[in-house]
């Protein structure tokens, strides 16, 4: 039963994610999830993050990137390439979504309501997905279920010891 539920809300969130990509376009997904990236590692690789110079940076960084993409979206509306945007952009949102269902939201939901047992994580429809993609990208096969807490606090305490090292670092050529 749980299986089921779990293919209904896929389903469900697939449908959301193609419309609100269908809105966006192609032109405009590209350009988010670029900036998204491009944000968090220009502020990652930016030597002073003390404060609020992280933040800032990121945010310059996104808007940036959002700038640019705002000057293709008037060049690809101007050559009326609409349709191709529009189809692009449900095609483009509903692939990361997948990508992102399929290899983190199911796997941690599995592991927290099972505490440890080895089962099938959602329903047929999320099992057959995820052997395709396992098949087809190979560099998605060694995943195992993950706490994301557990998960998001090993990351920032990796962050923190980098961190140190770095601010040591710089102590040190001074």
């Amino acid at each position: 039963m749980t299986g089921f539920v779990f293919d209904i809300l896929f389903i469900v969130s697939m449908a959301l994610i193609g419309y609100f990509g269908w809105k966006a376009g192609l032109t405009r997904s590209i350009f988010a999830a670029g900036a998204g990236f491009a944000a968090v590692l220009v502020a990652h690789l930016y030597p002073n993050q003390d404060g609020i110079n992280f933040y800032l940076i990121f945010a310059i960084t996104a808007a940036i990137i959002f700038l640019i993409g705002a000057f293709v979206f008037r060049a690809v509306h101007f050559f009326y390439m609409t349709i191709i945007d529009k189809i692009g952009g449900a095609v483009l949102g509903m692939a990361i979504w997948v990508t992102v269902a399929v290899n983190i939201i199911m796997p941690s939901i599995d592991f927290s309501m099972d505490k440890g047992k080895s089962s099938n994580y959602g329903g047929r429809l999320y099992t057959t997905i995820d052997e395709n993609i396992e098949k087809h990208f190979p560099v998605f096969r060694q995943k195992e279920p993950i706490n994301l807490e557990q998960s998001i606090s090993r990351k920032i305490d990796e962050a923190a010891a980098k961190t140190k090292e770095l601010k040591n670092f710089i102590e040190e050529k001074k």
